[in-house]
């Protein structure tokens, strides 16, 4: 973690959520974004690569959610925006898990990457879920466009690396500080 508390992989995925144009906030003392919208969802970011990773994070995100009340969508992110999760109705490239309220609890499925018809906006909808595109909340989306999205996230993520990659080399080396109270 850095001092300001969010570790490398956050800040990116806050570059990025930037680049898409996605309205987050921040919760260093939960680990988790708050991402705004018309269908608004709290997302963990992780440092797994395939679906089976992400899985093993889904029982800490619903926990703190219960704790904190929090009855909408969930989401797992990894350490990039496109994961190998499993897919059973769409080949269209996921950027993580997604839980949508089911009861008492969560359902959740392959969160798959969508470019909404009516803001444009890149967006994520839960394979098995809501066809409702996140964060915007619309449901007019171009869905199942497979491998031609996959660019568009990946030129996003691309600059969001090299943004948080700017910020870092600007930020004071906390190692030369004169600040003697460690």
């Amino acid at each position: 973690m850095t001092k300001a508390g969010i570790t490398p992989g956050a800040a990116q995925w806050a570059a990025f959520a930037r680049e898409l144009g996605w309205t987050v906030t921040y919760s260093p003392g939960r680990a988790w974004f708050t991402i705004h919208g018309g269908r608004s969802a709290l997302m963990r970011t992780t440092a797994a690569t395939t679906g089976t990773g992400l899985e093993r994070h889904i029982a800490d995100l619903e926990a703190d959610a219960t704790e904190r009340d929090y009855r909408g969508d969930l989401l797992i992110v990894g350490a990039a925006p496109l994961v190998k999760a499993r897919r059973w109705l769409t080949n269209d490239p996921a950027a993580g898990l997604l839980g949508e309220p089911d009861g008492a609890g969560w359902k959740w499925s392959a969160a798959c990457w969508l470019r909404c018809a009516r803001c444009r906006l890149l967006g994520l909808y839960g394979e098995l879920g809501s066809w409702d595109a996140h964060p915007c909340g619309h449901h007019e989306g171009a869905w199942h466009l497979g491998d031609e999205i996959a660019p568009s996230v990946a030129e996003a993520w691309a600059r969001a690396a090299y943004q948080t990659a700017i910020q870092r080399s600007h930020r004071p080396d906390e190692r030369n500080s004169n600040d003697q109270s460690a």
